[in-house]
């Protein structure tokens, strides 16, 4: 059985629908079948369920929508905690961790796996990241870290940069960004490819912290330059900040040492402009 927390959210749920649909029987963890922030449910769930594997995908904070907090800090890091005390019992933990925990109060430009040992987030979302991050290090037994910076699709929300801006080109308006720079952008399905790699194969072939990104590095603006070359249309590309923003990138070596065959970032968009076409078109 696999364990999947934030089972309600975009990545969990995209997961345990996934894993279920090739036959995995899932342990869907959320706010009505398991509180993660009480050690004594996480405690009777893997006493009462042969789990195998935990994907966990809750999290609590940074969303752009509002600031993160000292809750938010506090309960990111007891929700890793109480799981990884049952580590005894599952065969591997693969923790969810974020680009955030290299310190966005700075440029993170092309960041390898191990910079996490040598920063020190200000805001609390980043360093309740980077916090997990370095505890995995310490453990180094049977819990991984796959860092995201930016997961995209064509069911994510509809004010996410890629999903946004492709909508807004399919209705013909112009498309919009608030300050140019450079991120990473890794496409769910070779998300999800990476999630079977690891579940398929022993602890020893795996490495402990691994980034999502693809080798190709590309700014908002050539994403945009992206979605415009899919079809004719004219519009335009409105910039709000002429300042460029801060990088947000890490290195892609040791995912393409894996050798994991994916779709990357131009084909995996064109996917998601098309499927959101084909929606718009219903």
């Amino acid at each position: 059985m696999i364990l999947v927390t934030g089972a309600s959210g975009y990545l969990g749920s995209f997961l345990s629908d996934r894993l279920e649909k090739e036959g995995h029987s899932v342990f869907r963890a959320n706010r009505e079948t398991l509180d993660v922030l009480d050690q004594k449910a996480v405690e009777i769930v893997f006493n009462e369920n042969n789990i195998e594997y935990v994907i966990h995908a809750a999290v609590q904070g940074g969303r752009r929508t509002r600031p993160d907090t000292q809750e938010d800090f506090y309960r990111n890091i007891l929700m890793f905690e109480n799981l990884a005390l049952h580590r005894d019992k599952f065969k591997l933990m693969i923790n969810l961790g974020s680009g955030a925990s290299f310190d966005r109060s700075g440029n993170i430009d092309m960041a390898v796996e191990s910079d996490v040992l040598r920063s020190c987030p200000v805001d609390y979302y980043g360093l309740s990241k980077n916090i997990i991050a370095k505890r995995i290090y310490g453990i180094d037994e049977n819990i991984v870290n796959l860092r995201i910076f930016n997961c995209f699709s064509e069911n994510e929300l509809p004010d996410r940069m890629i999903k946004a801006n492709c909508l807004r080109h399919i209705q013909g308006e112009d498309m919009i960004i608030h300050s140019d720079r450079e991120m990473d952008f890794f496409y769910i399905e070779d998300f999800y490819r990476v999630i079977c790699f690891y579940l398929e194969n022993k602890r020893e072939k795996i490495p402990i912290d691994l980034n999502l990104c693809y080798e190709e590095k590309i700014s908002l603006s050539g994403i945009t330059d992206s979605i415009k070359r899919l079809t004719s249309s004219k519009n335009d590309v409105i910039l709000l900040n002429e300042e460029k923003g801060l990088s947000y990138t890490g290195s892609p070596e040791r995912l393409i040492s894996i050798g994991i065959e994916l779709n990357g970032f131009r084909k995996s968009i064109t996917k998601v402009y098309e499927l959101l076409q084909e929606q718009a078109n219903e």
